[in-house]
């Protein structure tokens, strides 16, 4: 094994103290005191921190690196997870590594719990390709030899890998993890390469339901796609902003099992003030906390890909507790463009809820209420029935007092709701909204105004997983030195 000290130095983020104007830059004060009877004075220690790791550079991983999604029967053997959208898995002497993201990640570490609970660091990855997937020999890594040699062999353990980024990242690396390590709900996802046997894709195509053929197989752009859209959805509805716009919706949400299309009566839309008539039997009116544990909870989905179905999308959901779906949409509902706008950043609910509308049915929900559909009454008939719509915002200032509120009832942190003659309307108008916020805080998993910067790499490994982990492989081991500073107050009479 080559060995290489390198040293690099890793100095924490500058600190200000407000009030004398101090700032600590590696190490060094500078600044300009304000003349006072009492001077508080600073006095800074530093202190390095030596780690050692098996480091795999660049080039290397390249040779072992393969595209993850390539023909159908290949992407429908995957399994993606929220929870670990980069998948570290070691099986038979072998660690395989995943990568689901659009990212070329930057000096990964990879770590796994023993048997004892101890947290014990493999290695750092110089680049993880985006959408790769590559072989290694355990015995690569030093420290995964020497725990696996200290399990008594009849013992059964199941170790837990993790990837997670480190000081020296890349700026975008640890952007990506800090939004991961928020996400807290499971979304396991299968690309199905057949039609699930429990699902109809052809109930609208005009063909009196006989055939079941109205889907395509996954390509890898669908695949990406498929995968991009669901990380961002999940990391929406785990954000607390999504919690706290629930809890504090200024209006009812409802769903009934009943047919309200053909039914009016039976409707339980809420009005256009958010509020449902007073005829509603009260059990439709669903409890908030109760929403956000239902879409927080873990839901192992089958993905398809719709084709000459008739409708954009369709889904179901089943199990003993809502714990399985399966959900298909048409290609075209997860071109990043029509979702977001040329500009990649600009939310368009029109094609957006297609996806929204189609998890919420996974979670239970139909389409009598406002949780599928917006619903909004527009105040006009249609056929001698009442008319709603999407796309229309509430209006609930009847409720507190009339327009032009400026003391608005939900004013909390980061609300979105600003205006009471313009609220956005159920699970869409709301998850619509919140996502748009994180949009513009650049707080989600993706962002896909930057994808285009990333670098392609050529990625042609041999698929044959038995060569790469067999082949040799050397690493090198690097030294990485971080600096602490810590920080020693103390105050001082002085005249200016």
């Amino acid at each position: 094994m080559r060995k290489l000290f390198i040293p690099l130095l890793l100095f924490s983020a500058l600190e200000a103290n407000e009030k004398n104007g101090f700032f600590i830059e590696a190490g060094f004060e500078t600044g300009l005191l304000e003349g006072s009877q009492t001077q508080e004075k600073r006095h800074t220690t530093t202190k390095n921190t030596y780690a050692t790791y098996d480091y795999l550079p660049t080039d290397t991983i390249l040779k072992r690196a393969a595209n993850l999604f390539t023909d159908a029967k290949s992407i429908s053997q995957l399994t993606f997870s929220s929870l670990s959208p980069v998948k570290v898995l070691y099986i038979g002497g072998k660690l395989t590594i995943e990568n689901f993201l659009p990212y070329n990640l930057s000096n990964v570490k990879l770590s796994f719990t023993d048997a004892q609970g101890n947290v014990i660091d493999l290695g750092v990855i110089e680049t993880i390709p985006k959408h790769s997937k590559m072989v290694l020999p355990g015995e690569a890594f030093d420290s995964l030899k020497e725990a696996f040699d200290k399990i008594d062999p009849y013992t059964f353990f199941f170790p837990k890998f993790e990837a997670t980024s480190t000081s020296i990242s890349d700026t975008n690396t640890q952007r990506v993890f800090e939004t991961l390590n928020k996400i807290k709900t499971n979304l396991i996802m299968k690309y199905s390469n057949e039609n699930p046997s429990n699902f109809n894709t052809c109930p609208y195509n005009n063909n009196g339901n006989t055939k079941n053929d109205c889907w395509q197989p996954f390509t890898p752009q669908t695949a990406e796609e498929f995968t991009n859209l669901m990380l961002n959805m999940i990391a929406v509805l785990d954000s607390q902003s999504w919690g706290d716009a629930i809890l504090n919706a200024p209006f009812e949400f409802t769903n009934s099992p009943t047919d309200c299309d053909n039914d009016p009566s039976k409707c339980v839309n809420p009005g256009v003030n958010g509020r449902v008539d007073t005829k509603v039997d009260q059990q439709y009116i669903l409890n908030k906390q109760g929403i956000i544990n239902n879409f927080r909870k873990k839901i192992e989905i089958d993905a398809v890909v719709l084709k000459n179905s008739g409708v954009v999308g369709l889904a179901n959901g089943y199990g003993n507790d809502g714990e399985y779906g399966t959900l298909g949409v048409v290609a075209s509902a997860l071109d990043p463009k029509k979702l977001f706008g040329n500009d990649l950043k600009t939310i368009n609910l029109a094609d957006l809820r297609t996806i929204l509308h189609e998890f919420s049915h996974t979670k239970g929900y139909t389409h009598n209420g406002n949780m599928t559909y917006q619903r909004v009454p527009t105040g006009q008939n249609e056929n001698g029935k009442p008319k709603d719509s999407d796309g229309l915002p509430y209006n609930v200032c009847s409720l507190y007092g009339g327009s032009n509120q400026s003391a608005f009832p939900s004013n909390y942190p980061n609300s979105i709701y600003h205006n009471c003659a313009d609220v956005p309307a159920g699970f869409l108008g709301v998850t619509a909204a919140v996502w748009q916020q994180l949009i513009n805080q650049n707080a989600l998993p993706i962002d896909y105004a930057n994808l285009s910067a990333q670098t392609n790499y050529n990625l042609n490994a041999s698929l044959n997983t038995q060569d790469l982990a067999n082949s040799m492989l050397g690493t090198i081991q690097k030294t990485f030195v971080t600096s602490s500073v810590t920080n020693h107050y103390f105050s001082s009479a002085s005249q200016s």
